[in-house]
């Protein structure tokens, strides 16, 4: 993740952005919600990233044999990963 997909995701859980430092509005050092908010957007953006792996790997195995079980394994995965944001 870049530190701009960083900044944003900050931004969008609620905190100030000055300079290059990531605060809160009231700058007392009281994050509470705030950082629970940013920690939940940043696990959200990691587990699509990981699923988005899968999706794009190629959806064949090595032989004929195993091209059909290969892909749904594929597509299981992403779909595993993305749903651990469910629970």
């Amino acid at each position: 993740m870049t530190r701009d997909e960083i900044m944003t995701l900050a931004r969008e859980a609620g905190f100030t952005i000055e300079g290059p430092h990531i605060c809160t509005e009231d700058r007392d050092g009281v994050i509470g919600e705030e950082l629970d908010r940013f920690a939940a957007l940043v696990a959200a953006a990691e587990r699509e990233a990981c699923a988005k792996v899968c999706d794009m790997l190629p959806m064949y195995g090595p032989d004929d044999e195993t091209a059909d079980w290969y892909g749904y394994a594929l597509s299981d995965c992403a779909k595993a990963i993305r749903a651990r944001g469910q629970a």
